[in-house]
């Protein structure tokens, strides 16, 4: 899901109710979901203020000196530390041209000191936003499917949430490589914030399927965005992850096989970025 970056009310005294009634009320809110691998929110109640912010924060970390990122450098994924710097992706067929700042900021966010001082606020206040409109969304989710508008906050799926800082530097010679190799997020979804830039390519598919998607190298430069995946958090690795009964009968029966989220997290990132959706390993 890509935020638009346009406010819809001034920011000196927005009203986020208001709001999102106002994304309610379009229903592509709810109907749009269900079809649609990618949708565009709008009237979502982040001012436009933070969102540049959280852009410039991510600029400003990575376009920092060596000697200064490298402190947080490593090359996990893992939420310890909560806080991560690393360059292209290490599990895909060819190396993207992007370097990565992951911060994995709920259940439990990074201690103030674990955190870049030239972002930190942003991340901060930036994941607040998304968190909060993240159980918007799942709230319209629920709805879309059929179900009391809490179900899936219930089941637990607000309480993780990573986010990446990804800068693209301008490539001489964007033809020989790409910025991040074709996959799909393996997450409950992701809410994108990017800059002017462009260069994300979609396949979108079915219902509430992940979209298929990869990011072109470009000479122009650099580009900006920041995905903030909603997930499980480690700590309930052994949550079991299934088709909802309340949606399966006999017309419509379960298509995924059960797991845990610890064996799919496993699989996925053992699989890394082959273009293959890490779906299709549990289908019946």
């Amino acid at each position: 899901m890509a935020l638009n970056t346009t406010p819809s009310v001034t920011e000196l005294d927005y009203d986020r109710q208001a709001e999102f009634k106002a994304f309610d009320e379009t229903k592509a809110g709810v109907k749009g979901l269900v079809d649609a691998g990618i949708t565009e929110i709008v009237n979502h109640g982040i001012p436009s203020s933070v969102l540049e912010e959280m852009i410039e924060g991510v600029r400003g970390f990575h376009e920092q000196d060596t000697e200064v990122k490298k402190q947080w450098y490593n090359m996990s994924f893992r939420e310890k530390p909560p806080v991560v710097f690393h360059s292209n992706f290490y599990n895909a067929p060819v190396p993207g041209w992007r370097d990565t700042l992951i911060c994995h900021m709920a259940p439990n966010p990074p201690n103030h000191h674990e955190m870049p001082p030239i972002c930190r606020e942003i991340l901060m206040k930036y994941s607040d936003e998304v968190q909060k409109l993240s159980v918007r969304i799942l709230e319209l989710f629920s709805e879309a499917l059929g179900l009391n508008p809490s179900h899936l906050v219930e089941m637990g799926y607000a309480e993780g949430l990573s986010m990446l800082g990804i800068y693209y530097p301008p490539c001489p010679q964007p033809e020989l490589t790409i910025g991040s190799q074709k996959h799909t997020d393996s997450t409950l979804f992701t809410i994108l914030l990017q800059d002017h830039i462009g260069g994300l390519q979609l396949l979108t598919n079915g219902k509430f399927e992940c979209a298929s998607h990869r990011v072109l190298s470009k000479k122009v430069g650099p580009r900006i965005s920041v995905a903030s995946f909603l997930r499980v958090p480690s700590t309930q690795s052994y949550k079991v992850i299934e088709p909802i009964k309340e949606l399966l009968s006999e017309e419509n029966p379960a298509k995924y096989r059960s797991t845990t989220m610890e064996e799919f997290t496993k699989y996925s990132m053992a699989k890394g970025l082959n273009g293959v959706p890490t779906t299709l390993h549990y289908q019946i």
